[in-house]
């Protein structure tokens, strides 16, 4: 079965590094400083970015 049949997408992101660089720094420094509790909700954040 190919690709295409299967209604596999590719991934394309039209973002920057410009703009998820203070998300990803930001979500970096809280989940240190709460000694990973935050991740949960850093992960959230990069995926709303993402998506």
């Amino acid at each position: 079965m190919d690709e295409q049949g299967s209604g596999a997408r590719a991934f394309e992101f039209h973002g920057t590094w410009r703009e998820f660089a203070p998300i990803a720094f930001t979500n970096l420094l809280l989940t240190i400083v709460t000694l990973g509790i935050y991740s949960f909700w850093a992960r959230t954040r990069e995926r709303q970015y993402l998506w």
